[in-house]
């Protein structure tokens, strides 16, 4: 099986390839050319790498012609930012998308796997768990990109049978994510830490996420590629919600590390509580995250204390 990821070297991609490559298949990476090296210097050995812009379709045709399976990674827009240049974010995710999937029809793409924003397609929760039946009133224009991804995807399999599964992901964490990225409260808190620097709260500590540790998502990732299924889209998290304050608190005592924090005023893009209900991907996917939180914070720090 021909996969090609798209955004391949970056901190889900760089798993995503892992448990690709472990399973057999023949791996192609799309991203920057710059980021060559970056995360997937371990493994350039078993891809092939091609650089260049998503947003002309010229530097990414050879990477898609033969492929059986595409994963759709790539986002130019962070949650935090993406309101500040709102064209912008249409432009360069919606349209570029848009201009994917009509070459995975004409290359006859078998299949194509979105990663979609669990944390941000809903807006402020109705109810607790969020099923994915759940409405979808964004209020990032993260989240509108990526609700309207989802639904050209859908008529891009009715009007040609292009096959698609749509993984809305919680707030992933793990090892090489960018600890100076301004998303990512995990990887940006311990690596402040690491260099006893005070680590940022917007609001008073309440906001409460659901965190999912990076390789159960690129397994959730490789499964949702495998299998044919009714239901299209899927939450990938654990259920489980914790706030920042209750982070915050889990970090000292697993790490035995002091926290300095510094409370600012809380932003507008943020929602006040999302825990995603898992319920499907398990019924359909037969997945389950199999790496608790603390676990996973010891490894993503241990990984940042590596690389220091």
């Amino acid at each position: 099986m021909i996969c090609t990821i798209f955004g391949g070297a970056g901190f889900i991609g760089s798993h995503l390839a892992e448990e690709l490559i472990a399973a057999g298949c023949k791996v192609r990476i799309f991203d920057r050319p710059r980021n060559k090296n970056k995360n997937i210097g371990h493994i350039l050995r078993n891809i092939d790498y091609f650089g260049g812009n998503f947003r002309n379709e010229k530097d990414y045709i050879q990477a898609l012609r033969g492929s059986d399976i595409v994963f759709h990674l790539i986002s130019s827009t962070l949650p935090a930012n993406s309101n500040r240049n709102i064209e912008y974010d249409i432009e360069s995710n919606v349209v570029s998308s848009v201009k994917l999937l009509e070459l995975c029809v004409t290359e006859k793409v078998s299949k194509i796997v979105f990663v979609s924003s669990g944390g941000t397609v809903y807006g402020i929760p109705e109810k607790l768990p969020i099923d994915e039946n759940h409405s979808t009133n964004p209020i990032c224009s993260y989240g509108i990109s990526k609700v309207i991804i989802e639904k050209y995807l859908h008529l891009y399999y009715h009007l040609y049978g292009l096959d698609y599964s749509i993984l809305r992901v919680s707030n992933a964490f793990g090892e090489r994510h960018n600890p100076e990225s301004e998303q990512g409260v995990m990887g940006v808190w311990l690596h402040k830490a690491l260099y006893k620097k005070p680590i940022e709260i917007w609001g008073d500590g309440s906001v409460v996420r659901d965190y999912v540790y990076v390789k159960d998502v690129a397994k959730a990732l490789f499964l949702a590629a495998q299998k044919q299924t009714i239901e299209k889209i899927f939450n990938v998290g654990t259920g489980k919600g914790y706030s920042l304050n209750q982070l915050a608190e889990i970090m000292r005592n697993k790490l035995n590390i002091p926290l300095k924090i510094i409370f600012k005023s809380k932003r507008k893009c943020d929602v006040p509580v999302n825990i995603l209900d898992v319920s499907r991907i398990q019924k359909n996917l037969k997945w389950k995250p199999s790496t608790n939180l603390e676990q996973g914070i010891k490894n993503t720090y241990d990984w940042l204390r590596k690389i220091a």
